[in-house]
């Protein structure tokens, strides 16, 4: 399975640049981005932490010009800005936030993706890049949502509360409470 995604996921990243206009690939990076956070939210969520770290670990595989030679390439490359949406705020004067993060609680909520998940997942890919500081940029689009100010989300509770959530630590890069 673990090599299903990975594949899976690099069919959907070639296509990042492909059509006619700027705004061709939206969709794809939207769909991407989606995609990826939602398998670390799955993956998370059933407590698969070791197969997780496992996954962010390995660099997806992206061809070149003409698929002759390709590179290793992270996580965070399936974190794209949408400029249509921008463009459909700003034509439309919808006076939203974000519509990328209204359109990924859109989905949750048609989806089996549980939205909280989906934006504990989102921290996730957050935090981990921080603590890897290698340069690349996670977004979490999906935390324009997270509004309470005296609440914590339940993986990270959990991952404070005991031993048995060290596995979670190792995911987000931290290695103690």
């Amino acid at each position: 399975l673990f090599n299903e995604l990975h594949t899976y996921l690099e069919a959907i990243l070639s296509n990042y640049e492909n059509g006619p206009t700027q705004w061709s690939g939206d969709v794809t990076r939207f769909y991407g981005q989606f995609m990826l956070v939602a398998i670390v939210a799955i993956f998370a969520r059933n407590g698969r932490f070791s197969e997780l770290n496992e996954f962010l670990d390995t660099p997806f595989i992206l061809d070149n010009y003409e698929k002759i030679t390709a590179k290793p390439i992270r996580y965070t490359r399936f974190n794209q800005y949408l400029r249509s949406l921008e463009a459909r705020n700003s034509r439309l004067q919808l006076r939203r936030l974000s519509l990328h993060s209204d359109l990924i609680k859109h989905v949750c909520e048609i989806s089996d993706i549980n939205f909280r998940d989906f934006m504990q997942a989102d921290l996730i890919l957050l935090i981990r890049n921080m603590m890897n500081d290698v340069g690349d940029s996670w977004w979490p689009d999906s935390l324009l949502y997270a509004a309470d100010k005296d609440g914590s989300f339940p993986w990270f509770l959990r991952a404070a509360a005991g031993k048995a959530f060290l596995p979670f630590l190792s995911v987000i890069g931290v290695t103690s409470k």
